[in-house]
């Protein structure tokens, strides 16, 4: 499958919780910002999940990427347009290690700030 690079216009976030200790030794958790990319952003129906053997039975909002020098994992988030996406699936697109892609679910009530 071919990818058109200049598809990739949406600029998205991907974020990860980190526990700290403030200063008063309590645990807190901040926001940490893994990468920053490019990303095509798109729907998928549930019934393309579940054909790749995840069962999601609503849309879900797909990102595709560059494949990343950096680990990601499905604990984390994307933050784009001001809305919280949760990871719920990655996957290696087209098994070619040049993109992934990311499906998510949309954080309802959730918003960047």
């Amino acid at each position: 499958m071919n990818v058109n690079p200049g598809a990739l216009s949406k600029r998205i976030k991907i974020i990860e919780k980190r526990s700290t200790k403030d200063e008063d030794g309590f645990l807190t958790y901040e926001d940490f910002e893994v990468l920053s990319c490019w990303a095509q952003k798109s729907q998928t129906s549930g019934k393309e999940l579940f054909e790749a053997g995840k069962d999601f039975t609503e849309s879900k909002t797909r990102f595709l990427i560059r494949s990343p020098k950096v680990t990601l994992k499905e604990t984390m988030f994307i933050l784009y347009d001001n809305k919280k996406y949760n990871i719920q699936y990655l996957h290696n697109y087209a098994d070619s290690n040049e993109y992934m892609e990311i499906f998510c679910a949309l954080i309802e009530g959730a918003s960047n700030g």
